[in-house]
């Protein structure tokens, strides 16, 4: 019973990751027309501040 909730689980996790990439792609697609968002660069540069702070170097 574990062994087949777990397996219920992993599908439904990898079920909802092409999802969110399918939605993502439609997204660069048809909104971005093929050009990376500007906002993506500050999310990672953010990122890496508060890892940095928090875990100290080697999240650059």
């Amino acid at each position: 019973m574990i062994d087949q909730t777990l397996s219920s689980i992993a599908s439904i996790n990898s079920g909802l990751t092409l999802l969110y990439w399918h939605v993502g792609t439609q997204i660069r697609i048809e909104i971005l027309q093929d050009e990376r968002a500007e906002y993506g660069q500050k999310i990672v540069a953010a990122m890496t501040r508060q890892l940095t702070q928090d875990y100290s170097k080697g999240f650059y």
